[in-house]
């Protein structure tokens, strides 16, 4: 009988990142033990923790107000498994957006070549849809009806409309075609 090999002390009591696991010299091999259960991809978890703040945190790459949060690509590539390409392009738009104002300094949210990189690693439920609608998203788009609008003037044959700079007017035409 093999001899299992026990997991470093500060991984016994809470569920841990995969990545956290191995950077601890954990083998991939002692992560598949029955001793661990799998709550949830790339998070293990010492027989049934029932902790779900641990698990969020184990699974979080940031906080906001103190509470566990997924970066907004991951929250992105996990819409993938229940979305259709449109929503999947809308919500990516929406990340990618630069506001006119720029009140809120959070924005973007991340860039359209991070949906890129991140799609192609991604694995699992709705991974090439990832894919198909991160090389769909475009950084002008300022409204989900604008996203849609876009997505079905491409589809019925028409060039990309150009983006362009807004000027100090009342009114802005939305779209442009040379």
């Amino acid at each position: 009988m093999a001899h299992r090999i026990d997991l470093p002390p500060h991984l016994t009591s809470r569920p841990f990142a995969l990545g956290e696991a191995l950077s601890a010299g954990v083998g991939e091999s002692r992560l598949l033990g029955s001793d661990l259960d799998v709550p949830f991809r790339g998070v293990r978890a010492p027989a049934s923790p029932g902790d779900l703040m641990a698990l969020c945190q184990a699974f979080a790459r940031s906080t906001v107000g103190g509470l566990p949060v997924v970066d907004p690509v991951s929250a992105w590539l996990q819409l993938a498994g229940g979305s259709t390409l449109d929503e999947l392009v809308v919500a990516g738009d929406h990340l990618v957006r630069i506001p006119a104002r720029r009140d809120d300094l959070r924005r973007p949210f991340c860039t359209v070549d991070e949906l890129v990189q991140r799609s192609r690693e991604c694995r699992g439920r709705g991974a090439t849809l990832a894919r198909r609608a991160a090389e769909l998203v475009r950084e002008g788009s300022d409204s989900p009806q604008e996203s849609r609008l876009r997505l079905a003037l491409t589809r019925a044959g028409l060039p990309e409309a150009v983006r362009l700079v807004r000027a100090a007017l009342a009114a802005h035409p939305e779209s442009s075609w040379p």
